[in-house]
């Protein structure tokens, strides 16, 4: 069966194939199948994608944070408000803080997925994925 015959495979199923196919200790890995399906994930995407009018940035939002702040932390874009998440305040805090981390104006930053959710995908209009990129350190 050649590749192009090959049905694809999940994330969690793909994770299992690769462990089974692992013969010593040290090549497997420490995680479980879930965990590890997650973390191919993560590193298979990237954090800002270029879409027609911007950027699209996945982040996940930690509401009623001591400091706010924006970070990277295991290939995924974390970012930290004190706002609760009640009556969409944290998002609207979030779209505030991100548009003051990258010097944009609050109406270039838009939230076009996970409105009531931590992981969250955000519209940044007039910036490109390599200078959001830059300014993420990464």
């Amino acid at each position: 069966m050649s590749l192009e015959e090959k049905p694809a495979l999940g994330f969690v199923a793909e994770a299992k194939r690769l462990r089974r196919r692992s013969t010593s200790l040290e090549e497997k890995p420490a995680l479980g199948f879930v965990a590890e399906a997650k973390r191919l994930r993560r590193r298979s995407t990237s954090l800002a994608r270029d879409v027609d009018g911007g950027v699209r940035l996945a982040v996940r939002v930690k509401p009623k944070s001591s400091n706010e702040g924006v970070a990277v932390v295991e290939g995924v874009v974390v970012v930290k408000v004190s706002a609760p998440p009640q009556d969409g305040q944290a998002n609207a805090r979030v779209v505030e803080f991100v548009a003051a981390f990258f010097a944009l104006p609050r109406r270039q930053v838009e939230i076009v997925r996970g409105h009531a959710a931590r992981d969250k995908d955000l519209l940044l209009s007039g910036v490109s994925a390599a200078a959001v990129e830059a300014r993420l350190g990464i």
